[in-house]
């Protein structure tokens, strides 16, 4: 099996994948009638890759089930071993939800 070069620039993920996910956003705006399933799990498929995963492990990524929402919440997926919820450290900077909110209150 022949090596793979990984290149890590995280500001050109991050734009990546922010347009990746603008562009579904977009055509499923457009297309209302699609079904959104086939092209997000592509999406996510494609983005795992650029991330560094194997297209087989992509693949085998985005056919685990989902964990349930309410275990997340609660800190953990009791089903799911693989899956950790840690809290975002206090000093981690203010989150977009209270720059939003600071910004409604001028």
């Amino acid at each position: 099996m022949g090596a793979r070069v990984v290149v890590v620039v995280p500001t050109l993920r991050k734009r990546q994948t922010a347009a990746a996910l603008f562009g579904l956003t977009q055509l499923l705006h457009n297309q209302p009638e699609r079904d959104a399933a086939q092209p997000a799990d592509r999406l996510a498929q494609d983005l795992l890759v650029v991330y560094g995963l194997s297209a087989e492990e992509a693949h085998e990524v985005c056919g685990r089930a989902l964990p349930d929402l309410d275990d997340l919440v609660a800190g953990g997926a009791p089903d799911r071993p693989d899956i950790t919820v840690t809290a975002m450290p206090a000093d981690a900077g203010p989150r977009s939800s209270d720059l939003a909110q600071a910004g409604n209150q001028k």
